[in-house]
């Protein structure tokens, strides 16, 4: 779908912790992801805390040891 956000340049926390910048994505039917650097994040809902479009900030809470 066009009309699918691109997270590409924005920065991503866990909770609140910078751990990069997104460099790349993954439409993968049902689970669309985002590469910080080589670590491959699923994007799912349940992860999501914020997403500011202003400041290109998405907070996540991570499962341990994703990254």
């Amino acid at each position: 779908d066009e009309e699918e956000e691109s997270f590409i340049g924005w920065t991503v926390f866990d909770r609140g912790q910078r751990v990069g910048t997104v460099t790349g994505d993954e439409p993968i039917p049902g689970n669309y992801c985002i590469y910080v650097g080589e670590v491959m994040i699923p994007l799912h809902e349940d992860f999501i805390i914020s997403a500011d479009p202003e400041k290109q900030e998405l907070n996540l809470d991570l499962p341990a040891g994703l990254y």
